[in-house]
Formats: structure tokens, C-alpha cells, sequence
């Protein structure tokens, strides 16, 4: 809670004094605020790391890495600007430390995430490509169309300033995915989701800034990397001491709802704003309609893969049922009808015999020397002579007839005829047979 107090006070002092400045002095405090997040946010990543084990600790050194590399490019920043004069340097050499952030920082979601059991499987690789479409096409209609239009001729700065905004659609798919496969660390997770949105939301705004010469240092977009730094930051404090490696997730994730709703989040903000878009009356240029045909087939793939799944399920399910009802009434090893399935039989046998006036007939048969086959040639081979004995009475019995094996409670062993001298493993099979009409 204290650390909590802590970043959040830290924002507000910052934004209050950039805000109260002005000048020279607002660049300043800005551009130096903006790099005592970044090492600040490396620093609790770090500590996250020395924390944590195995992958988990290569992610957090990641995590590290990216935003001490924002923090290099920021320091190249305030020096073109604060020191040589340059007004908003842009493209500049420290957009090569900002850009090997989100590089930095992939690398480091995909080490935190838990490994999961089932790899590139037709569902994930959709709803990769789903998610992906869908913060495209949420990109694109925001902040990629409106940069292309308003830096016109191709060269660095486009290049440089689509990059932003490509990087922030694959970070946030990656995030997507993750969060909704996760079972573990919500709070850290959340922290690193809010981190992502923070972080794309500044980079949307600012190359939007940057295409309209609009963009002026320590303005309200550079609000969002300070709170991405800051609860990237907090992130990595709040993991526990010899936190473990993530583990190996099973086929089937802990929330199926939180799975399956997840992924189509990012589609519904999309269909939202296209349709905004088309209700304003804006035309919907080639790659919007490109986008929506794509997001259109993959939902209706994914809905194909699901139907198939379900049926698949239902099938399974459907023959475990049978298995297990199978295995309710019969012996595991030699077929025959189980203690339960012999009772059944034989009260329905008895009723109808009184019904009808008719004869039941049981017969009882018991394996002397049971127990020294046991001993003597191994149990394997007391499972042999049981399974043989069974199939002859499958061949002297009629198929009407009930054939059972009657089993004690003491280690699945055959019950023993009361009175036997010979204690081990004699096998009991009844028939129950029914006899001619009394006359």
C-alpha cells in the first residue's frame, strides 16, 4: 500500500509541475521527469527479476532492459533539446532507444507468460491473428490513417511513425492472449496490461501529434508514459520472494468465459468505432474494408473450430459415459459381470421366474489351489488362469445367461468360499439360468 502511495503521489507532483511551468523549465522538468520514470521502472523490474527464477527471471531482466533502453533514448531526447536546442527533434537518434522498447519488452511478456501444453494450436494461432486484426483495424481508424495523410511523402519520419503504433498492436495482442490464459499473478498481470494501454495510448496520441506539428514537450501525452513506466515499476515489486517459474498450463485454462470472451473485446471496440466512422458518414477506405473482410473470416473460422470442439466433446464425453457404466458392472480384468450386475440379474431373474412359474438356476464355482498358482507362477499368471476360466464359460453358457465373478474388498481379490482351506485368489462364477415352466 506504501508503494502504491508512492508512484501514485509521484505522478501527481510531476504532472502538477510540469503543468505550473512553463518555458524552458517545463521542457526540462518534463524531459527529466520522463527519464527518472523510466530508470525508476527498470529498477522495480529488476528487483522483480532478482525475485524470481528461471524465466521468470529473464523476463523481468527484460522488462529491465526496455525501459532502461526508453531511458537511453530520452537522455539522446534532452540532449538535442534541452542542451543543443533542437525543438521536438524528431526522427532522431533516440527514437532508436524508444523502438527497442516495445522489441525489449515482447521479449519479456513472453518469458513471464506460463509455457503452455498445447502450442500453436488452430484456436490460438486465430485469436492471435483475430486480436491482431482487430487492434489493426482499431489503429488504423485512430491514429495510422490520420498519420499517413498528414506526413504525406513517404521516408524516416513515417516510417518512424507508423512504427510506434504497429509495435503498441502487437504488444497489446500478445497482452491479450496472455491475460486471457493466465491463471496465476492477476495483480501483476493487470499492472502490465494497464502498462501496455497506458503506453499505446501515448504513442497513439503522440504520432498523431507529431503528424500535425501539434507536439510540444511536457503536454498531457506524455502523461501515459509516465504511468506506464510507474506501473511497469510496481509490477515488479509486488513479486514475491523466490517467486517460482511459471508453470505449464493444461489444455483447458481455469476461466473458460475469461478464454473465450477475451479475444473478442478488441473485435467489439473495432466493429464500434467502424461503425461510428460509417454512421458520421466517413467513407471507409481499401485497407478498413481489407480489415473488416479478415476480421470477418476469422470469427467465422473460429466459430467452425468451436462447433467442432463441442461436438468433439460430446463424443467423448458420450463414450466415457459408456466406459464408465461398463466399468460400474463388469470385472476390470476378465470381463464378466461384476457382484452388482450379479444381484441385478438375479432378483430380475427371480421375479420373472415367480411370474411366470418358472426355475432359476445358479451355480457357484470355485479354483482350488488358486493361491499356490499365485505364488508359485506370479499373479500375472493367476490374471491369465482367471481370464481363461472366463472365456470358458463364455463358451458353455448360453448368451441369456449371466456369467459373474464375485471379488472381495481386500486388494480387488476373487471372494473366498467360507470354509476354504486353500486362502487366496479362488475365482467365483455364477450362471443364472432360467429352467422350464413349472408344470
Amino acid at each position: 500500500m506504501r508503494g502504491w502511495r508512492r508512484v501514485c503521489g509521484a505522478l501527481v507532483a510531476v504532472a502538477a509541475l510540469v503543468t505550473a511551468s512553463g518555458g524552458a523549465a517545463r521542457v526540462t522538468i518534463a524531459n527529466l521527469a520522463e527519464l527518472g520514470f523510466a530508470v525508476a521502472g527498470g529498477l522495480g523490474c529488476l528487483r522483480g527479476a532478482r525475485r524470481s527464477a528461471g524465466r521468470s527471471r529473464r523476463g523481468w531482466t527484460a522488462l529491465a532492459v526496455a525501459c532502461w533502453a526508453w531511458a537511453a533514448g530520452q537522455v539522446a531526447w534532452t540532449v538535442l533539446e534541452s542542451v543543443l536546442g533542437i525543438p521536438s527533434p524528431y526522427p532522431s537518434p533516440a527514437d532508436l532507444g524508444y523502438l527497442t522498447f516495445p522489441v525489449a519488452t515482447l521479449v519479456g511478456l513472453v518469458l513471464l507468460a506460463p509455457p503452455t501444453s498445447r502450442l500453436a494450436t488452430p484456436r490460438r494461432v486465430l485469436d492471435a491473428f483475430m486480436v491482431g486484426c482487430a487492434f489493426g483495424l482499431l489503429s488504423w481508424l485512430a491514429v495510422l490513417d490520420m498519420v499517413a495523410q498528414g506526413i504525406g511523402e513517404s521516408g524516416p519520419a513515417l516510417a518512424v511513425s507508423l512504427a510506434y503504433p504497429l509495435a503498441d498492436v502487437v504488444l497489446l495482442t500478445v497482452m491479450v492472449l496472455t491475460v486471457a490464459e493466465t491463471r496465476d499473478a492477476p495483480l501483476r498481470w493487470g499492472l502490465l496490461s494497464a502498462s501496455v494501454i497506458a503506453m499505446s495510448l501515448s504513442d497513439g496520441a503522440f504520432a498523431v501529434q507529431i503528424a500535425a506539428d501539434t507536439y510540444v514537450t511536457g503536454s498531457a501525452v506524455e502523461w501515459g508514459w509516465w504511468t506506464a513506466f510507474a506501473l511497469m515499476g510496481a509490477a515488479g515489486l509486488v513479486v514475491p520472494r523466490h517467486a517460482a517459474a511459471p508453470a505449464v498450463l493444461p489444455g483447458a485454462p481455469r476461466s473458460a468465459a475469461r478464454s473465450g470472451l477475451l479475444p473478442y473485446l478488441p473485435l467489439a471496440a473495432a466493429i464500434v468505432v467502424a461503425g461510428g466512422h460509417t454512421l458520421r458518414g466517413d467513407r471507409l477506405d481499401a485497407v478498413t474494408m481489407a480489415l473488416i473482410v479478415a476480421l470477418v473470416a476469422l470469427v467465422l473460422v473460429r466459430q467452425y473450430l468451436t462447433v467442432r470442439r463441442n461436438q468433439e466433446l460430446v463424443h467423448t464425453v458420450a463414450e466415457r459415459e459408456v466406459q464408465l457404466h461398463h466399468l460400474a458392472f463388469h470385472d476390470g480384468l476378465t470381463g464378466l459381470a461384476n457382484r452388482a450386475l450379479f444381484l441385478d440379474r438375479l432378483e430380475h431373474a427371480i421375479a420373472v421366474a415367480d411370474r411366470e412359474h418358472r426355475t432359476v438356476g445358479v451355480a457357484f464355482l470355485d479354483l482350488d489351489g488358486f493361491k499356490a498358482v499365485n505364488d508359485s507362477l506370479g499373479h500375472a499368471a493367476g490374471d491369465q488362469l482367471l481370464c481363461r476360466v472366463a472365456e470358458r464359460l463364455e463358451g458353455v453358457l448360453r448368451a441369456s445367461d449371466t456369467r459373474a465373478l464375485a471379488r472381495d474388498a481386500r486388494g480387488g481379490c476373487p471372494r473366498r468360499r467360507r470354509g476354504h482351506r486353500h486362502p487366496g485368489r479362488p475365482a467365483a462364477a455364477a450362471g443364472v439360468r432360467r429352467g422350464a415352466r413349472r408344470g
